[in-house]
């Protein structure tokens, strides 16, 4: 087995060929270091921490029963479903990052 003497030895070419890699374990740290948070994000048992309560005073039961149908139709059927796109639309983007082929967009 033939040896390779100190001084053969290239910090250029190992530079170049190293970066590559670090640039995929980076990647890869970042997309599962955003998959942890997005899973602990949704497993939480109230995703909007959002206090409608403090808007609800009114003088009249039938006003403060109404306010808080509103707000709760404005929270779970308006606000969940942009937050739930948005987050599709990321997780979509990051899965086609992964991919090992590109994506066609020409039908024939």
């Amino acid at each position: 087995m033939p040896t390779m003497a100190f001084t053969e030895l290239d910090l250029i070419a190992a530079i170049d060929l190293l970066r590559p890699l670090a640039l995929f374990i980076g990647g890869m740290v970042l997309y599962a270091v955003f998959i942890f948070k997005f899973y602990r994000f949704l497993g939480r048992r109230d995703i909007f921490a959002l206090d409608l309560s403090k808007y609800e005073r009114s003088e009249s039961h039938s006003v403060s029963i109404l306010l808080r149908v509103v707000f709760y139709f404005g929270k779970y059927l308006v606000l969940f479903p942009v937050v739930a796109f948005f987050w599709f639309a990321v997780l979509t983007i990051l899965l086609s990052f992964l991919a090992k082929t590109s994506v066609s967009t020409t039908y024939s």
